[in-house]
């Protein structure tokens, strides 16, 4: 009960920091940038988005998570407002993590991932200010930063300019005063339950909901579109859109009647046939119509 208690009065307390900066125009002063002389890799265009925000009914107990198209995959839930012990579980509801948020203490149990049972989160303090940092088995220390928002893989931590940072997740406040965040995580970097709920740990105790909100809505992502080549056929595959549809390698022709819906953004699919139909113009020299979700004719 206290250290719920405290976590509660650390997330006001950091909230009403934040929101008071920015009242007061402050708020550029308490960013810092000490590893300006690492090398910085950028994060990823492709991400996986999720959501995570309070429930409107019990918001002291239960927190969802959303993904990209408003489903619910995950929740995390505590039997009282005063536990500082979070049970996350997924779509299935079984509990496939319990999260220790502490003043002190703060810890990740996985349950269904043998290689990275137990993990703690540690607060660093340093030149580029607060941190909650952890450790996965590659070694490398991981470490959220209270102002860039990033989650930074950390190669040869010191290092001056030989120091690597890898940023592999970013997180926004979507609503100011609102537990609402937009989580952005490069699925190639780290894993996203990993991702997830180490983030949550840092929303209850590093970042607070009183920044002034700039953004418009949700981060637009842009599809990855992968080819495949065959000697009869080819296939053009979205792993992010999850759209599947023919390609007749031979004369060019994309058919959209053959497009298979596995997931719902179906715009990109029709921009990926525009493509090829503008690229086969090209070739051709037509002047046909190339338009967004039209077919190209010999």
């Amino acid at each position: 009960m206290l250290s719920s208690s405290a976590v509660f009065t650390l997330n006001l307390g950091v909230t009403m920091f934040g929101y008071g900066a920015d009242a007061t125009g402050l708020h550029s002063l308490t960013k810092f940038s000490s590893d300006a002389e690492s090398q910085r890799n950028a994060f990823t265009n492709t991400p996986t988005v999720l959501y995570v925000r309070r429930d409107r009914s019990d918001r002291h107990r239960v927190a969802n998570v959303f993904d990209s198209n408003g489903n619910k995959i995950y929740t995390f839930e505590r039997r009282t407002m005063f536990s500082p012990i979070w049970s996350m579980y997924n779509a299935d509801r079984l509990e496939v993590a319990t999260v220790k948020v502490g003043i002190i203490h703060r810890s990740i149990d996985f349950h269904m991932k043998p290689e990275i049972k137990h993990r703690e989160m540690a607060l660093s303090l340093g030149y580029g200010g607060l941190s909650r940092m952890f450790y996965l088995n590659d070694g490398a220390p991981y470490e959220w930063s209270r102002a860039s928002k990033y989650l930074e893989r950390i190669v040869n931590p010191g290092g001056g300019s030989e120091e690597i940072r890898q940023r592999v997740a970013f997180v926004r406040l979507m609503r100011q005063l609102k537990f609402d965040f937009e989580l952005l995580v490069d699925e190639t970097e780290i894993d996203l339950e990993v991702a997830l709920t180490t983030s949550y740990i840092a929303m209850n105790t590093l970042w607070g909901i009183g920044e002034q909100v700039e953004t418009t809505g949700p981060t637009k992502v842009f599809p990855f579109i992968s080819e495949k080549f065959y000697e009869d056929e080819e296939y053009i595959q979205s792993r992010e859109v999850g759209m599947v549809y023919s390609y007749d390698s031979q004369d060019g022709d994309v058919d959209p009647v053959e497009i298979k819906k596995c997931g719902s953004s179906t715009v990109a699919a029709e921009l990926e046939v525009e493509r090829l139909c503008m690229d086969k113009a090209a070739r051709t020299d037509e002047s046909s119509q190339c338009e967004p979700g039209s077919t190209v004719n010999n």
